[in-house]
């Protein structure tokens, strides 16, 4: 019998997680017990007890990478803001009466919503709604067509709606104050990994095959033969060449 080949440095951080845990669910099906052999249940126990920090650990790179995604977000959106309120202005000199007349009219709107950037996300968002609503309304709409602003709004509107649905999105992971090396955590646990399938492979291999360890090779198979089409399709081979001097 032989191990499927993956280099698993090549999974994503979440991905990685998702593997380790395919390991157990498969391994729980197969019905084994892992007392069957002490030393396969010495190192199954300690990947077993390495998986939720690294977990905990892998949730919080996500969080962050959200948080980071909102922020830039929130800088785009409030770049939206300054630009609708450059496009009013740039009528605060225009001698077309007409013109002039509509700048004046719209800045009480535009004067309540000024400090809008500095509102906390939610509330920005809100205010945003409001704001766009009223510039929408049948009061201000000519007004802002005159002033050829319909442009910036609808910007404006769009990257507030992309930061609402990615804010409602996001995961309700709360960023522990822990902090993880994620890096050293993941090497140590994929090094049990290894540990743990090399073993399986040697007892899988030997003169007299052990049934129990053949089952569980085939578990470990499983989740390795999935995730190496995924890297295998993500790298454009289509799934059907395996990896090059693939790691264990």
């Amino acid at each position: 019998m032989k191990l499927v080949p993956i280099i698993t440095s090549l999974l994503h951080n979440l991905e990685s997680g998702q593997f380790l845990r395919r390991f157990f669910l498969d391994f729980e099906g197969t019905g084994l017990a892992i007392g069957f052999d002490p030393e396969f249940k010495l190192i199954y126990t300690d990947l077993e007890e390495q998986l939720p920090t690294y977990l905990a650990a892998l949730a919080q790179v996500v969080a962050q990478a959200e948080s980071e995604l909102l922020l830039q977000l929130d800088v785009r959106r409030d770049r939206k803001i300054t630009a609708v309120r450059g496009a009013w202005n740039n009528y605060r000199d225009t001698d077309v009466v007409a013109k002039k007349e509509a700048y004046n009219q719209l800045k009480p709107l535009i004067n309540t919503y000024k400090n809008l950037a500095t509102e906390n996300y939610e509330a920005e968002s809100l205010g945003i709604d409001n704001y766009i609503a009223g510039l929408k309304s049948t009061e201000h709409l000519p007004l802002v067509q005159l002033l050829n602003m319909i442009e910036q709004i609808d910007e404006l509107e769009a990257a507030n709606n992309l930061f609402k649905t990615t804010f409602n999105n996001r995961s309700n992971t709360t960023v522990s104050t822990v902090v993880y090396n994620t890096k050293l955590l993941k090497k140590n646990i994929f090094t049990t990994y290894k540990e743990l399938a090399k073993y399986c492979l040697t007892m899988a291999n030997r003169r007299t095959p052990s049934p129990y360890f053949v089952t569980a090779l085939e578990a470990i198979n499983n989740g390795r033969s999935y995730y190496a089409n995924i890297i295998a399709h993500r790298n454009g081979n289509g799934g059907t060449t395996p990896p090059v001097n693939p790691a264990v």
